[in-house]
Order: structure tokens, then C-alpha cells, then sequence
């Protein structure tokens, strides 16, 4: 506007960031044109159904016009080239980390800045405020031109909110060059006791999975939760005392009422599968093996791609048993008896691995061949069903 008016008035950061929002009226059901400071939910919530335009979302095609100004170019571009990168804030920032080279810029989440120390970078803010995305981003794209960076790595909120208008102008900035950093493989493990559960676990654990035990997870929330604390309270009365919770005292209420049982699992079962599919979303490790005893009882195969039982010959789990416990044969027995037979997972797991190994080490060659062929036979699914 140089030399074209006399002045401009600086009215300061903008309150919402992106520009407005477009909404086609004529159509039905209502098509979003340009997504803006009036997020879809709030939309739907007056109109019902609305449909979202192919150009919001992707690239339109040679010939295809847009419906709405400044949703067919590359708009709001830096000089550099930009790569948008979606999914879990944790993992795409794993993603950014592995692709970083020379002279590269970075757009994040403000928790993640520090993972990109020695690089240009420019936050968008928390990674749960939309309203700060929206406030910053053209201020992230903008303020590169400024720098030599030679290209640009974006991480980018869900659609969510305003996610979807933040989410957007990222993306035609990048002209639609987007990447998703991909959910971890999740493998349910579970099965009787003495089956050889830890050589398994081991094995995911060197193929760069992250282990989630529950029983651990358990233990862990006990301490640390004051919603689980507070339900079981409730529901049993003063069972925690300053070291903890009184196994003891709570013991002697469920064990010997099968209906306080059921209640006590049913308070776990809702704690605990939550926690662990919060881990899952956090992690950037490319696997997660879930330790669970009661895989199936607490609906946590839900969050699995493949269920694993681990099973073995019942005299070779007998002998484990009495080595590794230092207990008699007839009580391993008793306790080999109360578990769940082998017809069990045969029937809810996807996958049998058994240990008739003749060592430790031996079981855990065999575990990581056999958890390499079911994670193949994953990538394979996940890549035919993209294809589709």
C-alpha cells in the first residue's frame, strides 16, 4: 500500500487469528466452504448436518474450481518449502525430529520447542489452545522469510475446534504436502502365569516397543490417582492408610464376596484402560506391547491391533512356576488350576504364540520372529486399507 493511502491504523493482534468463515446455504445439507473462527461443532449444533468441501481438506484437482475465495492456491506461503505433519503431538514432533537437516525450520506446539534446540523455530502454543493456533499462525508462516531456512516442518493440530481452519491454512501453505506420523502397533499380550511372558515382552522391548504393564500401571495410580483412590474409598470404606493402600483390609472384603469383586473390577476397569490408551497417545515408540492379565475382561483388546495369548505346556509352566516362586508343586498346581484354561485365549485371542523352548533365550528368538511376521502382516493391512 505504499504511496496508495495516507495512513494505517494498527489495531494491534487479531482477537481470532484466521479469516471467516464461509458457509454455503444454498445446498443441503450445507456445505463449509472455508472453515474460520466459527468452528463446524457450532455450526452442526444450529444447522444439523453440514458438509465439508473437498477443498478444505485436500488438493483440488486441474480443472476443479473453488466455491470460496483463496481455497485453490498456495496461499499464505513462506518462501520455503513447508511439510505439514499430523497426528499426536508427541509422535509428530518425533517425526520432525527424525527429519530435521540443515537449515531447517520448525513450526510447533509450545512443549515441544525444546526438542528443536539449534533450529529456527516458531510456536503456535499449547498444543490443546486452538484460539492461540489460530491467533499465531500466520505470524509462524510469515516470520521465516526473514530467516535462510530451506524448508519448513509443521506440526498441525486434529480437526477439532478451531484445529480445522488452523489446520488448513498450514496446509495450503504447504500445498497440501502432508504427512501423518503413524499411530505405534499395539499388541494386547496376555495368558496364564508361567508361560513365558517376560522373554516376550523382552522381545518386543529390543524391536523398540514400549511395555505397558498394568499391573504396574495399577500399583502405580494407587499412589498417585486421586480418582481411583477416591472410587475405591467409596465403595469399600477407609481401605488407605499413610503407606498406602491396606491390601489386607481390602482383601478380606472382595476375596470373600464375589459382588464386591465384581464391583472392585469394574472401578479398575475404568481407571485403568484409560491411562493406558493415554500412554499409547503420548508415545513415539513405534510399537506398544500391553501386559494385561485381564486383556479382554477390562476392554482394553479394544486399543490392540493383534491379541496375543501366551501359553505353554502345563508341566513346563509348572516347573517355571516352582523355580521362579520357590513354592511346592502342589501349591503351583492349585494355582495352575484357578486360572483360565488354554481354550480360553484360543478362543478370544487373534494369536497363539506358544512356549515349549527349551530355554529363555531360545523362546525369545522365537518371540521376535513371530512378532515381525504379525507386525508385517499389520503394515500390510494398514497399507491395503489406505489404498482403499
Amino acid at each position: 500500500m505504499d504511496g496508495k493511502i495516507d495512513g494505517i491504523v494498527d489495531g494491534g493482534p487479531c482477537a481470532v487469528g484466521v479469516e471467516s468463515t464461509i458457509i454455503d446455504l444454498t445446498v443441503t445439507p450445507p456445505r463449509l466452504l472455508r472453515p474460520g473462527g466459527l468452528p463446524l461443532e457450532e455450526l452442526r449444533a444450529v444447522l444439523g448436518e453440514v458438509a465439508v468441501d473437498k477443498a478444505v481438506t485436500e488438493k483440488l484437482g486441474e480443472g476443479e474450481r473453488p466455491r470460496a475465495p483463496g481455497m485453490k492456491y498456495r496461499h499464505y506461503a513462506p518462501k520455503a518449502p513447508v511439510t505439514v505433519v499430523t497426528g499426536h503431538p508427541a509422535r509428530s514432533a518425533a517425526y520432525i525430529r527424525a527429519h530435521l537437516g540443515e537449515k531447517v525450520g520448525v513450526i510447533c506446539f509450545d512443549e515441544f520447542a525444546a526438542q528443536f534446540a539449534g533450529h529456527t523455530v516458531h510456536t503456535l502454543g499449547a498444543a490443546d489452545d486452538g484460539l492461540s493456533h489460530a491467533q499465531r499462525v500466520f505470524d509462524a508462516l510469515r516470520a521465516f522469510d526473514g530467516s535462510d531456512v530451506s524448508h519448513i516442518y509443521a506440526q498441525c493440530p486434529d480437526d477439532a475446534g478451531l484445529g480445522l481452519a488452523v489446520g488448513n491454512r498450514l496446509k495450503k501453505a504447504a500445498g497440501f504436502h502432508v504427512v501423518r506420523a503413524e499411530d505405534p502397533i499395539v499388541i494386547g499380550l496376555t495368558g496364564p502365569t508361567g508361560a513365558g511372558k517376560t522373554s516376550a515382552l523382552n522381545a518386543l522391548k529390543k524391536m523398540g516397543g514400549l511395555i505397558l504393564d498394568c499391573d504396574a500401571i495399577y500399583h502405580e495410580m494407587l499412589r498417585t490417582d486421586e480418582g481411583l483412590r477416591r472410587a475405591i474409598t467409596d465403595a469399600f470404606g477407609d481401605v488407605f492408610n499413610e503407606n498406602g493402600l491396606d491390601r489386607q483390609k481390602l482383601g478380606a472384603i472382595v476375596f470373600a464376596d464375589s459382588s464386591a469383586m465384581d464391583r472392585l473390577n469394574a472401578i479398575i476397569y475404568a481407571y485403568i484402560p484409560r491411562e493406558v490408551e493415554r500412554r499409547i497417545d503420548e508415545t513415539d515408540a513405534p510399537i506398544v506391547g500391553i501386559d494385561a492379565i485381564n486383556l479382554f475382561e477390562s476392554g482394553m483388546d479394544r486399543l490392540c491391533h493383534r491379541t496375543v495369548g501366551l501359553l505353554a505346556p502345563p508341566e513346563m509352566r509348572l516347573r517355571r512356576i516352582m523355580a521362579r516362586d520357590g513354592i511346592g508343586e502342589e501349591y503351583a498346581r492349585l494355582r495352575i488350576a484357578a486360572q483360565k484354561g488354554d481354550d480360553f485365549y484360543r478362543l478370544h485371542c487373534t494369536d497363539i504364540l506358544t512356549n515349549d523352548a527349551a530355554s529363555a533365550a531360545a523362546f525369545e528368538i522365537k518371540a521376535t520372529a513371530f512378532f515381525c511376521h504379525i507386525i508385517q502382516e499389520i503394515k500390510n493391512h494398514k497399507e491395503e486399507s489406505n489404498h482403499e
